[in-house]
């Protein structure tokens, strides 16, 4: 039997892309998993604090306790958003949703996450690799790694490990206009070091690895699943 089962988990994001497929990865390992996404009905927005303490009352109502927490609730905005001249409102966007929509459910959660829980943030190669055009979202996710981190100290007295995952260029919904550009996706796939994309489900199989008992001594620290590229040069 999987380590998982009966494990009650959340995922935020959990709808589409890299988020559905760790839904569907936690599923098929027996846990028990609450979605937060706007998309979902009812809607949970992670900018909110109300939003998403309505969220973790639903949860705790329900189950009683969270044994994993995945915050892979992000976006992205289109390429040329330049931090000094784009609008305050691109940047706050990006800023709330991919990283104080990653603190706002935690905080609403934390009375009902048991002890010996898991915790997984979704970080960047971009937390490291400045770009171009894309300035806020490095950002966020530099802060992402920084907050995962701090949490992993904070929470290390209940035993709950605190991790992250950086993936590289992952195919998704959120990704494809990027990766559509023309040329794009033979450059990325050049620089990556095992010669393709990632999938959606690479990631998940590196959460599921971080949500089980298999990694109950590694906390603080961020996997890299990204073919490789964070080593190449860029």
């Amino acid at each position: 039997m999987s380590s998982l089962a009966g494990r009650i988990a959340v995922v935020t994001g959990g709808a589409s892309g890299i988020g559905a497929a760790i839904v569907q990865r936690l599923l098929a390992d027996g846990a028990i998993v609450e979605i937060a996404d706007i998309a979902s009905s009812p809607a949970t927005d992670i900018t909110n604090e109300t939003s998403c303490i309505e969220f973790a009352q639903r949860v705790v109502d329900a189950h009683g306790h969270v044994d994993i927490v995945v915050l892979a609730a992000a976006i992205v905005l289109s390429a040329d958003h330049r931090v000094l001249t784009d609008s305050l409102d691109a940047w706050s966007r990006v800023i709330d949703v991919n990283l104080t929509g990653t603190l706002l459910p935690l905080r609403a959660l934390e009375p009902y996450i048991a002890n010996n829980a898991s915790i997984i943030t979704i970080t960047s190669g971009e937390y490291q690799h400045a770009t171009p055009g894309n300035g806020a979202y490095c950002v966020a996710k530099s802060g992402v790694w920084m907050l995962t981190k701090t949490l992993a100290l904070e929470l290390a007295h209940r035993q709950i490990r605190v991790n992250a995952v950086a993936p590289g260029f992952i195919e998704t919904p959120m990704t494809q206009a990027f990766l559509d550009a023309p040329g794009r996706r033979d450059k990325v796939v050049a620089i990556t070091p095992l010669g393709r994309l990632g999938q959606p489900n690479d990631v998940a199989d590196a959460i599921a690895w971080l949500a089980g008992d298999q990694s109950s001594f590694v906390t603080g620290t961020t996997i890299w699943v990204d073919g490789g590229i964070a080593v190449n040069e860029r």
